[in-house]
């Protein structure tokens, strides 16, 4: 393991949440308290291991919903620049929730078609988004990266991904799913040697879900 991000952290100071041994600590993300909430609520922590950490910096963001590093493409000996998001978004309808849901997949949305200019993407984090198994590309048609050239349109392959959790998409998971068709984006869950049945990743007393994401564009996901 040599790279950490903790979400959910209810941090409301920009120090790290802990000291992990061996890793450099990379930003915490904070949100300003709720006024009707009892405590606070998400926050972003990354942490990198020390021996890759002047690999990695932090990129600034214009919301507190996701956090985007860049993996420098000479240190990792890469073809191309790695532009990382770690996201938390609350429940829709949580006292958490201070920002319309449509705006903050937007704002996300923007965010990757800027840095899908300049290299490769990963997108990960708890979206609290429920997808089923509903496809995350367009059916019978290509894949394209944003603003791409006619060199970069590549055909799409109909991999589909399994999912234990069978509950009924959520706004959060429709939003989720037309991400990844408007920027090809790949989920991972349930379609790895990892994780080839879309495991839960939320488990609690009263159930379990899958809310929890792993993203790639394209040129990685084909290329892994």
């Amino acid at each position: 393991m040599h790279y950490i991000s903790l979400v959910e952290t209810w941090s409301d100071s920009g120090k790290p949440v802990d000291n992990i041994p061996g890793f450099d600590f990379i930003c915490n993300s904070t949100r300003k308290k709720h006024k009707r909430a009892r405590r606070g609520s998400g926050g972003i922590s990354l942490y990198v291991r020390s021996s890759i950490y002047k690999g990695i910096s932090k990129l600034t963001c214009t919301h507190n919903n996701a956090v985007w590093v860049k993996l420098d493409k000479h240190f990792f000996n890469l073809k191309n620049d790695i532009f990382m998001a770690t996201v938390y978004f609350s429940p829709e309808y949580s006292s958490g929730c201070t920002e319309d849901i449509n705006e903050v997949y937007s704002k996300l949305l923007r965010n990757i078609e800027h840095y899908s200019q300049l290299g490769d993407i990963v997108i990960q984090g708890d979206f609290n988004a429920y997808t089923n198994t509903i496809p995350d590309f367009v059916i019978s048609d290509e894949a394209k990266f944003p603003k791409s050239k006619d060199n970069d349109y590549s055909i799409d392959s109909h991999n589909l991904r399994n999912n234990l959790d069978s509950k009924s998409a959520n706004k959060s998971g429709k939003l989720l799913i037309d991400l990844c068709k408007e920027s090809g984006l790949r989920i991972l869950n349930g379609r790895t040697i990892g994780d080839p049945l879309g495991k839960c990743t939320c488990i609690t007393y009263n159930g379990s879900s899958l809310v929890d994401y792993t993203h790639l564009c394209l040129l990685i996901y084909y290329n892994a």
